[in-house]
């Protein structure tokens, strides 16, 4: 999404169209487009012709390997926005299921049964250590991408149930449902993930990209559930969660440390005369939004320690310092970057006084 530019009045922001909406009706639409292709069956797992008397508007012959590749490649892109908005924004998803039908739709069954496949096939990877190269830890990384998508939907669902104000047994399923989602994630990826962290210097930028991208979204992804079960004030899912909220907050920050310290270099077009620029990960992250939502969460966790005596000043002020250098490699120009930015600068400087 483009981001609100500096300098737009509140007034000019309230009466022009949000970003929300216009990622709502995108989606909408390529739910549209999907469902006027009458010939095709395509639920996220399969391909089949439908066998009524609808009249098609393409004839088998014309449906090639080619054109089912495009449409999977929409269709899971249009998921992962649909996904995203939906944890980030607070709102249903257009092309899934919400708390009342996800458990049976195809395309979470299929991402379950890959993750099951996968966890099968890299159990000896687990037991017996991995060698990790380029192409190890892509795969790795690509089918944890995978489920990592599944954590998402999980914490939409989670935040569904605690938001529309559904019964105990509902909320008591989206939790566990959430909890099995993150128990997975850490028992059939983690530790392969751990492997190519330790790995990583002698990887590519690229790869190290995917890595840092995959991680900051993961642990980002469950301080968000927890933002909303604080919200609901279940102090009973709090208590559950305690430590694996502990350890999301450490590893989104030590996620944030590794993209302050490592860099890209993007190369430059042929005939330019500059040279090629080198920039910290953090700093060309395609979603600094993300990134914003996850120092806040941060931040508000950091006061909450220090102000409960869990944390001296000297640990609070290096960590706000981190998320401080954070924001700062964060695109300026967008209205809601520049205020996050204003706004820790002065509240670290009333910390230091």
């Amino acid at each position: 999404m483009v981001p609100v530019p500096v300098g737009i009045p509140e007034e000019e922001e309230e009466s022009g169209v949000p970003a929300q909406i216009c990622v709502q009706a995108a989606l909408q639409q390529v739910q549209y487009l999907r469902a006027r292709q009458r010939s095709l069956e395509f639920n996220g797992s399969k391909v089949s012709l439908l066998s009524d008397q609808a009249t098609p508007i393409s004839t088998p012959e014309q449906i090639r390997s080619e054109f089912m590749h495009i449409e999977s490649m929409i269709y899971w892109a249009a998921m992962t926005f649909d996904t995203s908005s939906a944890l980030t924004f607070n709102t249903k998803s257009v092309l899934s299921s919400g708390l009342l039908g996800w458990e049976a739709e195809s395309s979470w069954r299929m991402v379950q049964t890959c993750t099951n496949i996968f966890h099968e096939q890299s159990e000896r990877w687990r037991t017996h250590g991995v060698l990790v190269n380029e192409e190890t830890a892509n795969q790795i990384i690509g089918a944890a991408h995978c489920w990592k998508l599944r954590v998402w939907k999980m914490g939409t669902i989670l935040k569904e149930a605690l938001r529309e104000g559904h019964g105990e047994d509902a909320v008591y399923h989206a939790h566990t449902s959430a909890a099995e989602a993150i128990r997975q994630f850490n028992v059939t990826y983690r530790p392969l993930l751990a492997a190519c962290e330790r790995r990583l210097q002698f990887l590519s930028q690229h790869t190290k990209l995917r890595w840092y991208e995959l991680m900051v979204h993961h642990h980002l992804s469950i301080l968000i559930m927890i933002d909303a079960i604080e919200i609901a004030s279940r102090e009973d899912i709090l208590e559950k969660m305690s430590v694996t909220k502990s350890d999301a907050q450490g590893s989104l920050l030590n996620c944030l440390q590794f993209g302050l310290s490592n860099h890209f270099t993007i190369p430059t077009r042929q005939g330019q005369a500059s040279s090629a620029g080198s920039f910290p990960l953090v700093a060309i992250d395609p979603y600094p939004h993300h990134l914003l939502a996850g120092v806040q969460l941060l931040w508000k966790g950091i006061e909450r320690d220090f102000d409960d005596g869990q944390m001296d000043q000297m640990t609070c002020e290096n960590l706000q310092s981190i998320l401080l250098q954070t924001l700062e490699l964060l695109p300026q120009t967008s209205k809601s970057v520049r205020k996050g930015t204003e706004q820790a600068q002065l509240a670290f400087l009333r910390r230091g006084r």
